[in-house]
């Protein structure tokens, strides 16, 4: 899965966390558990390696994204929603991905809707116009 999308050789730990976290949402989202373990070693090394990489949000939400791919949605969003709250109150970096969205995803896949497009909501009154926020909280209101 992850050999077409791969870090910039030598850009260091941020563009290695941005590469992972790609790869552990493309995980959950084909359920597979082999490349996310994968992802898993990967993101441990990288954290052990360099101290920057633990101050990200990153090694969060990949953890988050590996709970859910082993079916553990309750540990997923227990991850999520403090750092959700922190990006809440203090703001995100510039090309980080909502961590409200991402609860708003895993809760509209594991089929919550009702509880799905209260995150996306959220999530939209902070960034608002997120073309996959607006287009998945849609799905949340049909269902």
């Amino acid at each position: 899965m992850g050999e077409h999308l791969q870090p910039i050789a030598n850009a260091g730990s941020s563009s290695q966390l941005a590469t992972l976290l790609a790869h552990a949402e493309a995980a959950a989202h084909l359920r597979d558990q082999k490349s996310v373990a994968v992802v898993l070693q990967q993101l441990e090394t990288l954290t052990s390696k360099e101290s920057r990489a633990n101050d990200s949000a990153a090694p969060i939400e990949i953890r988050a994204w590996v709970a859910f791919t082993h079916g553990d949605l309750k540990d997923a969003v227990a991850l999520l929603k403090p750092l959700a709250e922190r990006q809440a109150k203090i703001g995100k970096g510039e090309v980080e991905i909502p961590a409200r969205e991402m609860l708003a995803d895993m809760l509209l896949q594991r089929g919550k809707p009702a509880e799905a497009l209260e995150q996306y909501r959220q999530s939209l009154s902070s960034d608002p116009n997120r073309f996959n926020a607006l287009l998945d909280a849609i799905e949340a209101a049909k269902q």
